[in-house]
């Protein structure tokens, strides 16, 4: 594959790769992950991959705490049924003003809910 080629020989060390995205289901009103990746050990390429996820807003619109906190474990699920090797996660979220509270709420109960962390042991 000529992506592979270039890769190689631009000696990349590590790379971004969107593994899905997070928006509310029309039908269930609830989060689920779209567009996602089938695996990134398919990329096959000898470099650091950072996964990247990204949230909508009106994701954190309408949640609890509790399904705030349902969320994080959901994504790191579904992170980790794509690639389980990993030492750094990139969450993205264009949030407000009215959505702020719920998604560093979010970031917390992800990062310091020891998701993350007991990972990367």
């Amino acid at each position: 594959m000529k992506e592979k080629t270039a890769l190689r020989q631009l000696e990349v060390k590590e790379m971004f790769v969107r593994f899905f995205d997070v928006d509310v289901s029309e039908e269930t009103k609830k989060p689920q992950p779209l567009g996602v990746l089938d695996q990134a050990d398919s990329i096959a390429i000898e470099c650091k991959i950072i996964p990247v996820v990204f949230i909508t807003n009106r994701t954190f619109l309408k949640l609890t705490k509790t399904e705030v906190q349902e969320l994080a474990a959901n994504i790191f699920k579904k992170v980790n049924s794509i690639h389980e090797n990993y030492d750094e996660l990139q969450i993205d979220c264009d949030w407000s003003g009215t959505t702020r509270e719920n998604y560093f709420f979010f970031l917390s109960s992800f990062f310091l809910g020891n998701f993350f962390f007991n990972n990367s042991e």
